[in-house]
């Protein structure tokens, strides 16, 4: 096996890695799935499955690596989003789901947040 090329990199470039980095994003869409970016999938640590939570008070869900809920890439081409269902806890909460909705995601401790109540847009023509 060939030992891998070790390349220095020149004062002030970035290598680039193969993919456009974001911030943390997950989209809720009509269906009641979840759909993460890689960046919010990376900060779960690549999960196989999730766990999901709910704080009723504040409007925020919390999805932290589980066994509940298989995670699986949302396009066989692209590795860029990951989606697991959500339609039952939708329900159960009565979140709105008639339009897709993208939301901006943050970790905090081992668990990723998303605030209901701070929607980055919504969407008409769902991606992943």
């Amino acid at each position: 096996m060939e030992e891998p090329i070790e390349e220095s990199i020149p004062d002030g470039f970035e290598v680039f890695d193969g993919y456009d980095k974001h911030d943390p994003e997950v989209m809720i869409k009509s269906n009641g799935s979840f759909v993460l970016n890689r960046s919010a999938y990376e900060l779960l640590v690549e999960p196989q499955s999730v766990s999901v939570f709910y704080h009723k008070e504040k409007r925020v869900i919390g999805v932290r690596a589980g066994s509940h809920i298989p995670v699986h890439p949302s396009s066989r081409t692209t590795r860029n989003h990951f989606s697991f269902a959500g339609k039952a806890f939708m329900i159960h909460y009565g979140i709105d789901t008639s339009i897709s909705r993208k939301y901006s995601a943050k970790l905090e401790d081992d668990m990723l947040l998303i605030d209901l109540n701070l929607e980055v847009k919504k969407q008409v023509a769902e991606e992943g």
